[in-house]
Formats: C-alpha cells, structure tokens, sequence
C-alpha cells in the first residue's frame, strides 16, 4: 500500500468454525515507522465498527522492536462466518505484506 493512501483493508480475520467466539482481546504488531499510521477495526457486514473512528495505531498496537505490552481489552461475540477487518490509512510511509499483523484472544461459546 502506497503511502498517504486512503484507508484500506489490509487483513481480516474469519471465523470459519460454525460456531461464535467470544473475543476479549487483540493483539496487534506493527513494524517501526508505522507509530502514525490511522487504523479503523471493524466487523465484516453491518456490524460495526471495534475501535470507533479512525486511530493512531500505536493506541492500540505496540512496535514489533519493542517489549510485549497488555492487548487490548474488547468484549464481542464474533458469530460464525463474521470476520474481523483491519483497515489502516497511511500518512509517510509505504506499507508491505507482514508489515501489519493482528491476533484475537477469546473462546468458543
């Protein structure tokens, strides 16, 4: 992704296993340079948006380089064939595949 793009998604996370999950964190890594990148987290359809608005990724991300911080807290059921998007704006820099990466934490209900 080109830099001072407009928002983009650039990964999701589908939960294909025919049953909801209860999500209580997400884990996300950025590699260094992307601190002022804007980052919006939504659910796929009409479900809205996990982070309202568009944010600083290092609000909610921690630097790849850096020690392991606390995840942040969410509290959603993510129901089957729902996925999680990740869509992110850059301002200066150039954005590549593995530069971004996001994990949820959570449980089968």
């Amino acid at each position: 992704m080109s830099a001072n793009s407009q928002s983009q998604k650039v990964l999701s996370i589908k939960n294909d296993r025919s049953r909801p999950i209860r999500v209580t964190s997400i884990a996300l890594v950025y590699k260094t340079g992307l601190e002022d990148c804007l980052i919006e987290i939504k659910r796929s359809g009409a479900n809205g948006e996990l982070v309202t608005g568009q944010t600083q990724i290092s609000v909610i991300g921690r630097d790849r380089t850096k020690d392991k911080t606390f995840d942040f807290p969410v509290e959603f059921i993510l129901g089957d064939t729902l996925e999680i998007e990740l869509h992110v704006k850059t301002k200066v820099t150039l954005l590549n595949a593995g530069d971004v990466c996001m994990s949820l934490l959570g449980e089968y209900v």
